[in-house]
């Protein structure tokens, strides 16, 4: 494990020449005495000067002050063995675009590769600013077609199969290219008000876009397993069948003391940003 305080020190990491690093956590602490704004601009920094190990399988990043999710994007979008990436405690972030994609205004989108190619597991944890979700054709509902209705969108996310929003009070809405992922089998949606109102079975406005998917679970409630409705309280089948996609909010923010990559590592600084890594 190691600390990283300032960019000098996030170039020193050198994080993509090891290629044997499977899993990392970016765990960000607010450092005493530091003013939000500078910190917000130093974290900025640190995450543009790292870069991620080429054969990274398991991400989370936690509590950064900047106002996008991770300033390299590119880079994060094209690793090809991604299969889990946990997002949480991200406070500034009110808007999320083509950027969490890695995809560039100057670029055609059709000129992409496959994006996030073998991710399977994605989660958003206690982002309690966040907003909008903006799909690739710049609506967080619509898709990009071109003058013959055809999509020119990139193929994204192809191998997701679990998709959990927890804690994100002002999310409207979610883009349909991940809710249209083709082996896509578990939602979760918990502590998110907006987003259970317009997902609901019967009363939510955009239910038809989720009741293809196996398994969902509404603020805390199964409606969905196998693709058989669920109008009764959870059994203990029914809790295994989600496992533990719900956290505890307390391990979830910027104070966090505790970072998780294959084994926990107890943290006893508070100051930048601790990069935790296994599998050397």
């Amino acid at each position: 494990m190691e600390n990283v305080v300032n960019v000098d020190e996030a170039h020193n990491a050198q994080l993509k020449d090891k290629i044997h690093l499977r899993g990392l956590a970016l765990m960000f602490h607010e450092p005493e005495g530091r003013m939000e704004n500078d910190r917000m601009e130093n974290d900025v920094k640190v995450l543009t000067a790292l870069e991620l190990p080429p054969n990274l399988q398991r991400l989370t990043i936690r509590g950064h002050e900047g106002n996008t999710i991770y300033p390299n994007l590119p880079t994060l979008g094209q690793l090809p063995f991604l299969e889990v990436l946990d997002i949480g405690g991200l406070d500034n972030v009110k808007k999320v675009g083509d950027e969490f994609l890695g995809i560039e205004d100057s670029k055609n989108k059709k000129d992409y590769g496959i994006i996030f190619p073998n991710l399977k597991s994605l989660r958003f944890l206690w982002m309690r600013n966040w907003e909008e979700w903006i799909g690739m054709g710049g609506t967080g509902e619509e898709e990009e077609e071109n003058d013959n209705g055809i999509v020119t969108n990139p193929i994204t996310m192809p191998r997701l199969q679990s998709l959990t929003i927890e804690g994100c009070h002002r999310l409207k809405s979610l883009p349909n290219y991940l809710l249209t992922a083709p082996l896509l089998k578990k939602l979760v949606i918990y502590r998110s008000r907006l987003l259970q109102e317009r997902y609901q079975r019967g009363t939510g406005e955009n239910w038809h876009k989720i009741s293809h998917i196996s398994n969902i679970m509404l603020d805390g409630k199964v409606v969905q397993i196998d693709g058989e409705p669920q109008f009764y309280s959870k059994t203990s089948n029914q809790q295994n069948e989600f496992g533990s996609e719900i956290s505890d909010k307390d391990d979830v923010g910027a104070g966090s003391a505790e970072c998780v990559v294959d084994e926990r590592v107890e943290v006893d600084n508070d100051e930048g940003p601790e990069i935790c890594d296994a599998d050397r």
